[in-house]
């Protein structure tokens, strides 16, 4: 009786999900399945703003079933995590959240992912949201990666004896609703180190643009110059001074351009980005030479004066080549989003979500180095810049 309500559940799942008035084609259902995997694919490619996030879980669920073993549909939902997503856009901060919860636990039914595991080690370090953390937590025993066990260590702790959420889009199977962060954690840490004395350590590789050397000490490669992409923004801004400044003004010297907004009230994020780059400016010597150019998400609200308090409020130091800067027209602000392919969403004018991303630009205008949704500290921009110094 179980078995035959499961199978009705899941013949009920697959109509709502083709029957629905969206983007997504309608398929005729019988006992067996009629979409292929490359058909799958093109669904999850062609999803948007006009889907709901039912709809999306719908997909989910089919894929967790179907196509679970298919590295084209697998890669082709890991896009699904961009913060610039298109399905993303139109909805609400509470139901971007509890959607990437519920996708990054998914991802646990599926292969490995190098895209997906950059992202498990994202939230991790950077979510303050306790579903997101519990679905990383959850989905990391399916790789075997020191940087994942390291960062789920602390969660074995008694103080996170916190009951998580993220399963508000299952179907009913595999999941333990009564679950803690600690109890996830324990579990996750178990499988990993068990998987660590199965698997050879050449399994085990970054993710990440800074890489290991054998000593382990961090080794930061520049993107090589022939394959540097040169910065062609002819757009205008205006700085925390209300002085306008043209991107092609940046010229000449190195410099980088990070992303962040005030209203942020995630301090792993813009707060913490906005304090390294504070100290950055104090440890590096030859700081006059460098541009350090923080570019705003949000310019209706982040006008000049707000500008300025914020980066006073953290200490930053601003100068003629350390700006915090508001593109000076909509039109100007696409273009620079389209050209960086910034990490950001909206729903109802304000944003919804968004990563973290930092470009470094050479003495040429082109992009020599870049992180994008991953960790960094003052010390990495201070080795990156020296070897710039030193081209």
């Amino acid at each position: 009786m179980a078995k035959l309500s499961f199978v009705l559940l899941f013949i009920c799942s697959f109509s709502l999900l083709f029957g629905q008035p969206n983007n997504i084609t309608k398929i005729s259902v019988t006992h067996k399945m009629t979409i292929s995997e490359n058909e799958m694919k093109d669904k999850i490619e062609t999803a948007s703003e006009n889907n709901t996030f039912k709809e999306l879980a719908e997909i989910i669920n089919i894929c967790k079933l179907e196509f679970n073993k298919s590295e084209i549909v697998l890669v082709a939902m890991s896009e699904w995590l961009k913060e610039n997503n298109s399905i993303y856009s139109s909805k609400s901060f509470n139901e971007v959240l509890q959607f990437r919860a519920y996708l990054i636990y998914s991802f646990s039914f599926f292969l490995k992912n190098e895209n997906v595991l950059k992202y498990l080690i994202y939230e991790l370090n950077y979510s303050d949201n306790i579903n997101i953390k519990g679905a990383s937590i959850y989905t990391a025993k399916v790789y075997n990666d020191e940087t994942l066990s390291l960062l789920i260590e602390p969660y074995t702790d008694d103080n996170y004896d916190v009951k998580v959420n993220f399963k508000d889009f299952e179907i009913g199977y595999k999941y333990k609703p009564n679950s803690t962060i600690q109890n996830e954690a324990i579990a996750s840490l178990k499988v990993i180190n068990d998987l660590s004395k199965n698997i050879a350590e050449s399994d085990t590789h970054s993710c990440c643009s800074i890489k290991k050397n054998e000593d382990g000490k961090d080794r930061i490669d520049l993107i090589e110059k022939k394959s540097r992409k040169k910065v062609t923004l002819n757009i205008n801004f205006f700085d925390q001074e209300n002085s306008k400044i043209n991107f092609t003004d940046f010229k000449g010297n190195p410099f980088l351009v990070t992303f962040f907004y005030s209203s942020c009230t995630n301090q792993n994020k813009c707060a913490s980005s906005v304090a390294k780059l504070k100290e950055f400016q104090e440890k590096i010597e030859s700081l006059k030479k460098i541009g350090i150019y923080v570019i705003t998400y949000d310019p209706y609200i982040d006008k000049p004066d707000v500008l300025k308090k914020y980066g006073e409020a953290y200490g930053f130091m601003f100068s003629t080549t350390s700006k915090f800067l508001l593109p000076a027209s909509e039109s100007e602000y696409i273009s620079m989003n389209s050209f960086f392919n910034t990490s950001v969403n909206y729903g109802n004018g304000v944003v919804n979500q968004h990563g973290t991303q930092l470009y470094v630009v050479d003495k040429k205008g082109k992009i020599a180095f870049k992180f994008e949704n991953e960790v960094w500290r003052a010390e990495d921009l201070i080795a990156i810049f020296n070897k710039l110094e030193a081209e």
